[in-house]
């Protein structure tokens, strides 16, 4: 999406001409565009540099999507639609593909961004190298199994703490300072319990203490590992 509109690129003209031939009136659409081409003159005139990784490759982002939309398509491909965005920008373009769900509207979309396919996919596909390691909804993907993670000081023992925990449970340093301990199904009461009195029995202070289920990210890394790719 992002090699489609330089900052020279004509935008205005581009979706006008999308709008035109899919039969979409387009008063509307000039007027967004229009805020686009007063931005780029803005910084022309401020005799700014024009980075269109950053601020401008934003509004190409949004050009890209509100060009996959014209003519209210069924079945919509969004490659990556919020990299490069800020908070804003992000959550925007989240609550419009949700519109778009609502509406019936059939939506396939490559992401990188582990919490934006949790939050937006009804269906995942993990791939690894060209590979299809794992697919399923985001709750079959992510299990039953529940978290309790807390912050504290580096290098605590871990066995001695999978020993003081209900059986089957699993307890992790990663990264260093945080810890997590996972079972299967929910938290209770007492696995709290055990992990509180096991960090009072030796002066631990277990900071940020919070109950969570695995995420779309915590599957992947298992899945596809920790190292860094070239």
């Amino acid at each position: 999406m992002n090699g489609l509109f330089g900052p020279a690129a004509p935008n205005r003209f581009t979706l006008l001409i999308a709008a035109v031939s899919a039969g979409v009136v387009v008063t509307l659409l000039m007027h967004g565009l229009t805020v686009i081409d007063n931005y780029v003159n803005t910084k022309i005139q401020q005799h700014m540099v024009l980075d269109f990784r950053s601020d401008l490759f934003q509004h190409a982002q949004r050009l890209s999507l509100a060009l996959a939309l014209v003519g209210r398509p069924e079945l919509v491909f969004l490659d990556e639609p919020t990299a490069g965005m800020d908070p804003q920008a992000r959550h925007a373009t989240w609550d419009l593909i949700g519109q778009l769900r609502s509406a019936g509207v059939s939506i396939i979309l490559t992401t990188h961004f582990m919490e934006e396919a949790e939050r937006l996919c009804d269906y995942v596909a993990i791939i690894d190298h060209g590979q299809l390691v794992a697919a399923g909804t985001p709750g079959q993907l992510t299990g039953t199994v529940g978290q309790l993670r807390f912050r504290a000081e580096a290098g605590l023992d871990i066995e001695s703490l999978l020993a003081a925990l209900p059986p089957a449970s699993l307890a992790k340093e990663s990264p260093a300072g945080h810890y997590v301990i996972e079972v299967h199904g929910a938290v209770d009461p007492l696995l709290l319990a055990a992990v509180t009195a096991w960090c009072a029995e030796r002066g631990v202070l277990a900071n940020s203490l919070r109950i969570e289920s695995r995420t779309l990210e915590d599957v992947f890394l298992e899945l596809t590992g920790k190292e860094l790719r070239s």
